[in-house]
């Protein structure tokens, strides 16, 4: 009897969250397809002819124009271009949520399913590295900001935060291209690896770790402080300081 309580409690006490998650995960279908139509129609409307982008020079070089033009309408029927752009988003919605295909990619040629898997692999293994970088910095600057709160240090990290918080990645990491690459010319500007085996495979890691951690560690920092503050105004540590235990303790 007192299993059957303890279950029908925790699922009493589930319920409320599960229907909330529930609601947020409908309400998010709507807006997903909304920004996927601005994407699709925005990107459809962008000049220049794509089929044409992904010709072969090699291949089309010897052709006459007839045979050229026959061979870019066969691609354009066989890519689905000769169809109106509403019908192509709607064939292009069935193939990626119904189907499971991404489509094709018209720079390197080849099915986007044989591709993401490797560029996932690269985002997880940046995005893996620059969290915890950022969590292992965070930490001990929150605690000292909370530490010595409204003294000179947590100052200044109060509006460095800030102002990591409100700059834009994609800002911070043209900065950090325009330094680093323009400038100083220490780091490589895109890839992840270097084909000819002369740079370090790490040189291509520096530049998104770095804009990773930048972007993640004002947040951070002023969350480990917050919650420093809160745990300093605690009862057990009122009592500690009381019987004369070292601050640092």
């Amino acid at each position: 009897m007192e299993n059957k309580g303890r279950s029908k409690t925790i699922i009493e006490i589930i319920t409320p969250y599960a229907t909330y998650l529930a609601k947020r995960l409908v309400s998010l279908i709507p807006v997903l397809l909304l920004i996927s139509v601005i994407i699709y129609f925005l990107i459809s409307m962008m000049p220049g002819d794509p089929i044409v982008a992904m010709l072969d020079p090699e291949k089309t070089a010897t052709m006459t124009t007839e045979e050229r033009n026959d061979y870019v309408e066969t691609m354009r029927a066989f890519m689905g271009y000769d169809k109106p752009p509403v019908q192509r988003y709607f064939v292009w919605v069935k193939d990626t949520f119904l189907e499971g295909e991404f489509g094709y990619s018209i720079r390197f040629n080849k099915p986007v399913n044989q591709l993401i898997g490797g560029y996932i692999a690269r985002s997880f293994k940046v995005n893996i590295i620059g969290f915890i970088l950022a969590f292992l910095i965070s930490i001990p600057i929150g605690i000292t900001a909370a530490v010595k709160k409204n003294k000179f240090y947590d100052k200044v990290v109060t509006v460095l935060t800030i102002v990591g918080i409100s700059l834009p990645s994609f800002f911070l990491a043209l900065l950090l291209i325009l330094l680093f690459v323009v400038i100083l010319k220490i780091l490589p500007f895109s890839g992840m690896s270097d084909p000819r085996g002369v740079i370090p495979d790490w040189h291509y890691l520096v530049l998104p770790v770095t804009v990773v951690v930048l972007t993640s560690l004002a947040s951070l920092t002023r969350y480990v402080r917050a919650s420093m503050i809160e745990v300093l105004k605690s009862d057990y540590v009122r009592t500690a300081r009381a019987k004369g235990l070292v601050e640092k303790v």
